[in-house]
C-alpha cells in the first residue's frame, strides 16, 4: 500500500508539473496585435476632390475594394504583425509591377493595389499639421490629399509607371481621440455610408506614450533621411549644370578663336 501511495504521489506530482509547464507557455504565448483600422465592417467611403473621386469598400475581413475612373480592383490586405512608422493597421503591399501587367483584372492600365488603412497618434498638434504638410510635399502634389474635421484623411493617386493604384486611408488620433476641427478638412469631399449598425469610422486604439514617441522618432528619422538625399539630388544637379555651362563657355571661346 505504501508503495502505491508512492507511486500515486509521484506520477500525480508529474501530472502537475506539466500542467503548470503547459500553462506558463500558453500565458507567455505571443498573439497577433489587434490590428488598428478606420473603417468599421461592411461600410463605404467615397472622396471626391478636384474632379478625381475614389469610392471605398470594406467587407467583414480585411479586404477592400476600390472603384476609380471606371475601374474597381480589391485589395487583399493583411494586417501588419509590428508598428511600421507607427501604422499597425492593415496594408497590401500588391504584386511586382511587371507581372501585374499580364492580370486580367488590369483597368486602363491599373491592376496592382499598394494600400494601407491606419491609425496614426499623436500628442502635439503642431507635429501632426508638420505630418499633414509632408504628405503633399513627399508626393509633389501628385496625390490627391484630403481630410475632414473629423479625423479622417484619404491619399490616393494612380502609378501607371507601376501599373498600381496607391490608397492611404488614415485616421488621426490626437491625444486618444479623433483629431477634431483640423485646419484645412473638406468635409463635403468625403461621404460616409454606413453599415446596418449605422456604423462608420472606427475610435482611435488606446496607446501608451511610448507608441506616440516611437512615432515621432521614425517619422522624423524618414525626413532627415529624404532630406539628405534630396540636398544630394540638388548638389548634383546644380554641379551638372555648372559643368554644362562651363562646357558651353569653352565651346564658345574655342568656336571666336577659329574665327580669328
Amino acid at each position: 500500500m505504501t508503495m502505491f501511495n508512492t507511486i500515486w504521489r509521484t506520477t500525480w506530482s508529474s501530472t502537475l508539473l506539466f500542467i503548470l509547464f503547459f500553462a506558463t507557455q500558453i500565458s507567455h504565448a505571443r498573439y497577433p496585435p489587434v490590428p488598428e483600422m478606420v473603417m468599421q465592417i461592411n461600410t463605404s467611403l467615397e472622396v471626391n476632390l478636384n474632379g478625381s473621386t475614389i469610392k471605398i469598400k470594406a467587407d467583414d475581413t480585411f479586404e477592400r475594394e476600390y472603384e476609380f475612373d471606371g475601374c474597381k480592383l480589391k485589395s487583399h490586405s493583411s494586417p501588419r504583425s509590428s508598428r511600421w512608422f507607427g501604422s499597425l493597421g492593415i496594408s497590401d503591399a500588391g504584386s511586382e509591377p511587371f507581372f501585374s501587367f499580364f492580370l486580367p483584372s488590369a483597368c486602363k492600365g491599373i491592376s496592382r493595389t499598394v494600400v494601407e488603412e491606419n491609425q496614426l497618434h499623436f500628442d502635439d498638434a503642431k507635429f501632426m499639421y508638420q505630418w499633414l504638410a509632408s504628405r503633399k510635399k513627399m508626393a509633389n502634389g501628385s496625390y490627391n490629399s484630403v481630410w475632414n474635421s473629423e479625423g479622417l484623411s484619404v491619399f490616393w493617386q494612380t502609378v501607371p509607371g507601376r501599373v498600381q493604384l496607391s490608397v492611404d486611408v488614415v485616421l488621426i488620433c490626437l491625444n486618444g481621440q479623433p483629431a477634431k476641427n483640423l485646419e484645412g478638412a473638406i468635409d463635403t469631399a468625403i461621404k460616409w455610408y454606413p453599415n446596418e449598425q449605422a456604423q462608420t469610422m472606427r475610435h482611435c486604439n488606446p496607446v501608451d506614450k511610448n507608441v506616440v514617441r516611437e512615432t515621432r522618432h521614425q517619422i522624423e528619422g524618414f525626413w532627415t533621411s529624404t532630406e539628405f538625399m534630396f540636398k544630394q539630388l540638388r548638389e548634383r544637379e546644380e554641379s551638372y549644370k555648372a559643368k554644362k555651362i562651363q562646357q558651353e563657355k569653352q565651346e564658345a571661346e574655342r568656336n571666336m578663336n577659329k574665327a580669328d
